[in-house]
């Protein structure tokens, strides 16, 4: 249901973000939606790509990224192609939405949806390193079993330390993200 993923997302992002910012977060809820749904990486790329409107700036950025993305070279060959092709180094700021999600979908592309490479080449976005690695792990989360994590991570990752929001410390994340999705489920 990548519609309704995208509309939520819409409503959410709204509050804080406009236009290339909302529209970001409706391809990634959509591609996301898809990619749960067990669609491979193109069709997964397609369909978050349908939801940037024409003549905006992050569809240009997206297609100049996934356009010198080389299938033929290794990830590492690949990183300083993207990064050329994508990142602005006037702006200092990493969060624009249409860079971040541009790297997210070319690294997504780029290692097939592999979590663990993927996530890894992320990082290599230093400027953007504190999103773009979680845009990943989200999209090739989706698309992997559930065990895909390793044991040590699990642990390190369950529980919440409240940094943002002191009264979550302490609270099992796996837990809560399980009751929000039962709560999606009988809302629908």
């Amino acid at each position: 249901q990548p519609h309704a993923a995208a509309a939520l997302a819409a409503r959410e992002a709204q509050i804080t973000n406009s236009e290339d910012g909302v529209w970001a977060a409706q391809a990634m809820a959509a591609g996301i939606s898809c990619a749960c749904a067990g669609q491979s990486v193109a069709e997964v790329i397609v369909t978050a790509q349908s939801y940037l409107p024409h003549d905006s700036w992050i569809r240009r950025i997206v297609y100049e990224a996934l356009a010198v993305c080389d299938e033929k070279k290794s990830l590492l060959e690949n990183l300083p192609r993207v990064h050329e092709a994508v990142s602005n180094r006037v702006y200092s700021h990493g969060t624009a939405a249409p860079e971040t999600f541009a790297l997210a979908l070319a690294v997504f592309k780029l290692t097939h949806g592999d979590f663990e490479a993927a996530v890894f080449m992320a990082n290599g976005f230093a400027k953007n390193a504190d999103s773009v690695p979680a845009l990943v792990g989200a999209l090739c989360g989706a698309r992997s079993a559930a065990e895909f994590f390793f044991p040590a991570w699990q642990t390190q990752l369950q529980h919440l330390r409240g940094i943002c929001i002191p009264s979550l410390a302490g609270v099992d994340y796996l837990a809560l993200a399980e009751q929000l999705a039962t709560l999606a489920c009988e809302n629908k």
